[in-house]
């Protein structure tokens, strides 16, 4: 089958499945709407950053899915609109996570040292994981 045909059924699908879930149910779009954030999301931060940083993409999704979640419960519920600022919690451990996240995780088991490297022309941090020597690790999971 043709690639502009298989995306033009998918797409269609799609539309069919949003619209289904918009006029049944409010909580149902929601959901569905959360669960496709979520994947698409995920995609995003492994097809940008791969396996690395774990932690943090998790922890952007959690933030995103917890927005959209305030955000709703703001508009269904009428839920003051100050606790919507709750989602930042998770974007904040993100960033205390990108400074402090190569020493603090664990930092038994890995040893962090700057090096020149000759390819970039520029400093960088190597990582070796003391624990599996056959391990190039960034970061520990």
């Amino acid at each position: 089958m043709n690639n502009t045909i298989k995306r033009t059924i998918s797409g269609v699908a799609f539309v069919g499945i949003m619209l289904a879930g918009l006029l049944l149910d409010r909580f149902l779009f929601a959901a569905l709407m959360m669960f496709i954030m979520g994947i698409m999301m995920h995609e995003f931060y492994t097809i940008t950053m791969g396996a690395r940083y774990r932690f943090s993409r998790i922890l952007a999704i959690l933030s995103g899915e917890v927005l959209f979640l305030l955000l709703f419960l703001v508009q269904a519920f009428g839920l003051q609109a100050k606790f919507v600022g709750l989602a930042m919690l998770p974007l904040l451990i993100v960033m205390i996570n990108s400074l402090y996240g190569r020493f603090a995780l664990a930092p038994e088991t890995e040893d962090n040292e700057l090096e020149f490297v000759e390819e970039l022309d520029d400093w960088d941090w190597i990582s070796t994981d003391t624990l599996n020597d056959d391990s190039d690790a960034y970061l520990p999971y």
